[in-house]
């Protein structure tokens, strides 16, 4: 095994530290989907960045959580008053 990590250009603990944090960055994934589909039922025009406010997850930025939550389907269009004058 030695030989593949060298041929690798890594080590051991590079490999195993990164499947711990993929690991732990797909098991807060699955929680946040949770959270996020009870918080849209309660709150059906609360917008992304006030979720992020309020859950604060720990393993992903501002950015990544947008794109988290564009991907899964939570994001919500603004609906727009329209007058006519």
């Amino acid at each position: 095994m030695n030989q593949i990590y060298r041929w690798l250009g890594t080590t051991k603990q590079n490999i195993h530290q990164r499947l711990n944090r993929e690991l732990k960055r797909a098991e807060e994934e699955e929680q946040l989907k949770v959270v996020l589909r009870q918080v849209r039922e309660d709150h059906p025009q609360m917008g992304c960045k006030e979720l992020y406010r309020r859950i604060k997850p720990q393993t992903m930025g501002r950015d990544k959580f947008f794109e988290f939550y564009r991907s899964y389907g939570f994001k919500i269009t603004p609906q727009k008053c329209f007058r006519r004058t």
